[in-house]
């Protein structure tokens, strides 16, 4: 099915809804004054999400990240879908995470199931292929750090990043892969600690700096952090974003389970009110 532009998107494809008393927009954390449904199920305020998706390279639900509306051609990622797509999968297979293949992927001391592993990749792949080659785009909100949520995640794409910088040129060095398996390892813990926090995602993010390159922690990991753009610290970036992008999408999940129970137990009260009148 061909997709809509953006402006016959904003125009038709935004829908009137009601909200609870209690509900909060993910952009803003206030009741929105007037609430629309993205085909996805989302709910915004339509001024907030109007200005989000008029941004450039922004065609996507910030909760899951499902697509709404085709890209101006200025607009579209540099590499060509196919070829893309052509990457990140032979990244995938040679992470050892193809669904068809032994696993032979890191787990960074994570625990894992092979349920979320099952979850998580393509989940990563999405994202991944709906990366412009510059974009640098953050969520805004609130997240929800869940370690059954995020972990197989972050292990998805710790293995995919080094796998896809490989597949394009440029192979970590054996220091590079130790630095960043080591960077990546401390996060079991700090989702251990945090398990069911909820913060604002750019919290989330300033924190997740933090442990992964504590201050003056070595040089090998400031290659990771350093301020210029370079390809090392587009991959740290895209996985901090990839990480805050979930835990936002883990929130908004969770938001929709409450919302939906309100819901039936709502009609339910109704039926019991009819049947006694």
């Amino acid at each position: 099915m061909q997709l809509p532009t953006r402006a016959d998107f904003l125009s038709t494809g935004l829908v009137p809804t009601t909200v609870s008393p209690d509900f909060e927009s993910s952009i803003s954390l206030d009741q929105p004054p007037d609430p629309v449904a993205l085909p996805c199920g989302h709910v915004f305020d339509r001024s907030q999400i109007t200005t989000h998706l008029t941004q450039p390279r922004s065609n996507r639900c910030p909760l899951d990240r499902s697509i709404l509306f085709s890209l101006p051609a200025a607009e579209t990622p540099l590499i060509p879908d196919r070829t893309r797509q052509a990457r990140v999968t032979q990244a995938i297979r040679a992470a050892g995470l193809a669904f068809d293949e032994p696993a032979s992927f890191d787990s960074f001391d994570f625990t894992l199931t092979p349920a979320g592993m099952a979850r998580a990749v393509p989940n990563a792949q999405q994202y991944l292929l709906g990366l412009a080659d510059s974009d640098s785009g953050g969520p805004s909100g609130p997240a929800l750090l869940s370690a059954e949520y995020l972990a197989p995640r972050i292990v998805a794409m710790g293995n995919i990043i080094p796998a896809l910088a490989a597949v394009n040129g440029r192979p970590y060095t054996v220091q590079q892969w130790i630095t960043w398996r080591s960077m990546i390892s401390q996060l079991p813990g700090v989702f251990a600690r945090r398990d069911k926090q909820v913060m604002h995602a750019r919290v989330l993010l300033m924190i997740l700096c933090g442990y992964l390159n504590p201050l003056g922690s070595s040089a090998e990991a400031d290659e990771f952090f350093c301020a210029d753009q370079t390809p090392l610290t587009i991959d740290m970036n895209h996985l901090l974003l990839f990480i805050a992008w979930s835990s936002v999408g883990c929130w908004g999940e969770r938001a929709s389970r409450r919302r939906g129970r309100r819901q039936a137990a709502a009609k339910r009260l109704a039926g019991r009110r009819c049947e006694v009148m």
